[in-house]
Protein backbone atom coordinates (compact mmCIF):
# COMPACT_ATOMS: atom_id res chain seq x y z
CA UNK A 1 0.00 0.00 0.00
CA UNK A 2 2.98 2.38 0.51
CA UNK A 3 3.40 2.35 -3.36
CA UNK A 4 -0.12 3.81 -3.90
CA UNK A 5 0.41 6.02 -1.10
CA UNK A 6 3.04 7.51 -2.86
CA UNK A 7 1.50 7.54 -6.13
CA UNK A 8 -0.89 9.23 -4.96
CA UNK A 9 0.68 12.13 -2.88
CA UNK A 10 2.90 12.89 -6.38
CA UNK A 11 -0.44 12.91 -8.23
CA UNK A 12 -1.91 15.25 -5.93
CA UNK A 13 1.16 17.73 -5.93
CA UNK A 14 1.32 18.19 -9.41
CA UNK A 15 -2.21 18.21 -9.53
CA UNK A 16 -2.86 21.38 -7.03
CA UNK A 17 0.27 22.92 -8.65
CA UNK A 18 2.89 22.69 -5.58
CA UNK A 19 6.07 23.89 -6.36
CA UNK A 20 9.12 21.75 -5.24
CA UNK A 21 12.43 21.78 -5.89
CA UNK A 22 12.46 17.77 -5.32
CA UNK A 23 9.39 15.25 -4.65
CA UNK A 24 9.06 16.13 -0.72
CA UNK A 25 9.64 12.24 1.38
CA UNK A 26 6.68 11.43 2.40
CA UNK A 27 5.21 8.69 4.48
CA UNK A 28 1.37 8.25 4.17
CA UNK A 29 -1.22 10.43 2.46
CA UNK A 30 -1.41 13.93 2.67
CA UNK A 31 -4.28 16.85 2.41
CA UNK A 32 -3.22 20.08 0.21
CA UNK A 33 -5.54 22.61 -1.21
CA UNK A 34 -4.70 25.45 -2.51
CA UNK A 35 -7.92 28.05 -2.79
CA UNK A 36 -7.34 29.74 -6.08
CA UNK A 37 -4.25 30.59 -8.72
CA UNK A 38 -2.88 33.23 -6.50
CA UNK A 39 -2.14 30.79 -3.71
CA UNK A 40 1.37 28.84 -3.02
CA UNK A 41 2.60 25.72 -1.47
CA UNK A 42 6.55 25.36 -2.02
CA UNK A 43 8.62 22.67 -0.85
CA UNK A 44 12.32 22.80 -0.80
CA UNK A 45 15.09 20.08 -0.92
CA UNK A 46 14.41 17.25 1.13
CA UNK A 47 11.51 17.89 2.92
CA UNK A 48 10.43 14.63 5.10
CA UNK A 49 6.63 14.43 6.08
CA UNK A 50 4.81 11.58 8.10
CA UNK A 51 1.10 11.29 7.81
CA UNK A 52 -1.69 9.29 9.54
CA UNK A 53 -0.76 6.53 11.50
CA UNK A 54 2.78 6.38 10.50
CA UNK A 55 3.50 8.32 13.36
CA UNK A 56 0.16 7.48 16.04
CA UNK A 57 1.38 10.11 18.71
CA UNK A 58 -0.80 12.56 16.53
CA UNK A 59 -3.77 10.61 14.97
CA UNK A 60 -4.47 12.87 12.24
CA UNK A 61 -2.86 13.36 8.83
CA UNK A 62 -0.75 16.44 7.35
CA UNK A 63 -2.81 18.98 6.37
CA UNK A 64 -1.61 21.89 4.04
CA UNK A 65 -4.15 24.58 3.33
CA UNK A 66 -3.23 28.01 1.17
CA UNK A 67 -6.28 29.73 1.14
CA UNK A 68 -7.42 32.41 -1.31
CA UNK A 69 -3.71 34.29 -2.12
CA UNK A 70 -2.15 32.20 0.85
CA UNK A 71 1.35 30.76 1.05
CA UNK A 72 2.90 28.06 2.45
CA UNK A 73 6.63 27.65 2.05
CA UNK A 74 8.92 25.35 3.80
CA UNK A 75 12.61 24.99 3.51
CA UNK A 76 15.45 22.85 2.75
CA UNK A 77 15.83 19.68 4.74
CA UNK A 78 12.58 20.23 7.35
CA UNK A 79 10.46 17.69 8.77
CA UNK A 80 6.57 17.82 9.87
CA UNK A 81 4.54 14.39 11.19
CA UNK A 82 0.73 14.91 11.11
CA UNK A 83 1.33 18.92 11.22
CA UNK A 84 -1.39 21.15 10.10
CA UNK A 85 -0.52 24.61 8.31
CA UNK A 86 -2.91 26.94 6.77
CA UNK A 87 -2.22 30.19 5.26
CA UNK A 88 -4.06 33.66 4.57
CA UNK A 89 -1.38 35.33 3.89
CA UNK A 90 1.80 33.68 4.35
CA UNK A 91 4.01 30.82 7.03
CA UNK A 92 7.25 30.82 6.01
CA UNK A 93 9.48 27.82 7.51
CA UNK A 94 13.17 27.82 7.59
CA UNK A 95 15.84 25.09 6.89
CA UNK A 96 16.77 22.21 9.06
CA UNK A 97 13.07 23.04 10.72
CA UNK A 98 11.46 19.97 12.86
CA UNK A 99 7.72 20.26 13.65
CA UNK A 100 6.61 17.74 16.25
CA UNK A 101 3.76 15.23 16.04
CA UNK A 102 -0.13 17.27 15.45
CA UNK A 103 1.81 20.79 15.22
CA UNK A 104 -0.30 23.61 13.93
CA UNK A 105 0.69 26.73 12.69
CA UNK A 106 -2.23 29.19 11.67
CA UNK A 107 -1.80 32.82 10.25
CA UNK A 108 -5.22 34.04 10.63
CA UNK A 109 -8.00 33.89 13.32
CA UNK A 110 -10.34 32.45 10.78
CA UNK A 111 -13.62 34.26 12.34
CA UNK A 112 -13.81 37.77 14.21
CA UNK A 113 -14.31 38.26 17.43
CA UNK A 114 -17.49 40.39 16.93
CA UNK A 115 -20.95 38.55 16.40
CA UNK A 116 -21.84 41.23 13.50
CA UNK A 117 -18.80 40.28 11.47
CA UNK A 118 -19.08 36.90 11.93
CA UNK A 119 -22.98 37.14 10.62
CA UNK A 120 -21.07 39.30 7.61
CA UNK A 121 -19.30 36.37 6.36
CA UNK A 122 -16.52 37.34 9.13
CA UNK A 123 -15.61 40.46 7.42
CA UNK A 124 -12.65 41.68 9.72
CA UNK A 125 -11.00 38.36 10.34
CA UNK A 126 -7.64 39.82 11.49
CA UNK A 127 -4.06 37.93 9.61
CA UNK A 128 -0.70 38.27 9.79
CA UNK A 129 2.25 36.20 8.55
CA UNK A 130 4.28 33.55 10.61
CA UNK A 131 8.12 32.92 10.09
CA UNK A 132 9.54 29.68 11.92
CA UNK A 133 13.72 30.54 11.42
CA UNK A 134 16.01 27.94 10.61
CA UNK A 135 17.17 24.83 13.02
CA UNK A 136 14.11 25.67 15.00
CA UNK A 137 12.42 22.59 16.84
CA UNK A 138 8.52 22.89 17.94
CA UNK A 139 7.42 20.05 19.83
CA UNK A 140 4.14 17.89 19.47
CA UNK A 141 0.82 19.49 19.59
CA UNK A 142 2.26 23.41 20.04
CA UNK A 143 0.29 25.83 18.11
CA UNK A 144 2.10 29.18 16.33
CA UNK A 145 -0.97 31.53 15.94
CA UNK A 146 -0.60 34.65 13.66
CA UNK A 147 1.83 37.16 13.21
CA UNK A 148 4.56 35.09 15.41
CA UNK A 149 8.46 35.06 14.38
CA UNK A 150 10.03 32.27 15.87
CA UNK A 151 14.05 33.21 15.68
CA UNK A 152 16.85 30.70 14.19
CA UNK A 153 17.78 27.74 16.91
CA UNK A 154 14.85 28.59 18.99
CA UNK A 155 12.81 25.45 20.68
CA UNK A 156 9.03 25.51 21.74
CA UNK A 157 8.20 22.87 24.00
CA UNK A 158 5.07 20.63 23.50
CA UNK A 159 1.47 21.71 23.67
CA UNK A 160 2.94 26.08 23.69
CA UNK A 161 0.85 28.36 22.39
CA UNK A 162 2.39 30.80 20.50
CA UNK A 163 1.31 34.00 20.96
CA UNK A 164 4.45 36.42 20.64
CA UNK A 165 7.62 36.44 19.11
CA UNK A 166 10.44 33.83 20.22
CA UNK A 167 13.92 35.20 19.99
CA UNK A 168 16.62 33.27 18.53
CA UNK A 169 17.84 31.03 20.91
CA UNK A 170 15.71 30.57 23.53
CA UNK A 171 13.17 27.57 24.75
CA UNK A 172 10.10 29.03 25.44
CA UNK A 173 6.66 26.67 26.86
CA UNK A 174 3.53 26.99 28.28
CA UNK A 175 0.44 28.46 27.58
CA UNK A 176 0.50 31.25 26.67
CA UNK A 177 4.07 30.44 25.84
CA UNK A 178 6.77 31.91 27.94
CA UNK A 179 10.74 32.60 28.21
CA UNK A 180 11.96 29.62 29.83
CA UNK A 181 16.03 29.38 29.54
CA UNK A 182 18.61 29.69 26.65
CA UNK A 183 19.38 26.95 24.41
CA UNK A 184 22.57 26.17 25.86
CA UNK A 185 25.31 24.36 22.73
CA UNK A 186 26.75 21.03 23.63
CA UNK A 187 30.67 21.18 23.95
Amino acid sequence: MKWFDALYNRWMLRRRGVEMEEYPLVRGRIYVRLDDAASRIRFGKQVRINSGLVNPTAGTRMILVALAGGEILIGDHTGMSNSTLIAKTRIRIGQHVFLGAGCSIYDTDFHSIHHRDRIQRNANVKTAPVTVGDRVFIGAHAILLKGVTIGDDAVIGAGAVVTKDVPAGEIWGGNPARFLRKVVQPT
